[in-house]
Parts: C-alpha cells; sequence; structure tokens
C-alpha cells in the first residue's frame, strides 16, 4: 500500500489541491481506514536493488567491443539523412 500520491487542482471543477485531497480523502477513508487496520502490526519492508554500471562495462568483452566500434562513427547527427520525395 502505499499514499505516494501527487494531488493538483481540479481544472474542470476550480477546486484548488487540498480541496481535491479532502475529497478523495471523504471518499475512500473508510476504505483507506480498513486498509490500514488490516496492515497493523505488520513490517514495513523496502529493497532496492542498483546496477553499477561502470562495473558492468568493465567486466563485459561484448561492451568494450561494441564502444570500440561506436568510437570510428560519426555522431548521430552526422549520418545521411534521408531524401524527401520533391513536393
Amino acid at each position: 500500500m502505499s499514499f505516494n500520491v501527487i494531488v493538483r487542482p481540479g481544472a474542470e471543477t476550480g477546486a484548488t489541491a487540498r480541496q481535491q485531497l479532502e475529497a478523495w480523502l471523504a471518499s475512500a477513508g473508510e476504505q483507506l481506514s480498513s486498509r490500514l487496520e488490516e496492515l497493523a502490526g505488520s513490517p514495513e519492508l523496502r529493497g532496492e536493488i542498483s546496477l553499477d554500471r561502470s562495473a558492468f562495462v568493465e567486466d563485459s568483452s561484448e561492451i568494450k567491443q561494441l564502444k570500440e566500434e561506436m568510437a570510428d562513427r560519426p555522431a548521430c547527427g552526422a549520418w545521411p539523412q534521408p531524401h524527401s520525395a520533391p513536393g
């Protein structure tokens, strides 16, 4: 369950972000309270995994080879552009 919610003002209703949030909580409050009661006493766990790209690149012969091949090629903007038919 997550409460990472971004609330914006209502473009059509003219309601402020606060009013939008209050209306949402009023309509969903009972359901949210019920869910929170179900979670009471449960541990909260969060795991993150990240990739050390520099270590991966250093250990990959395939990536090293691709980087060497790309170094000899012109930058993307230097490639010939397709010609369009005269209009």
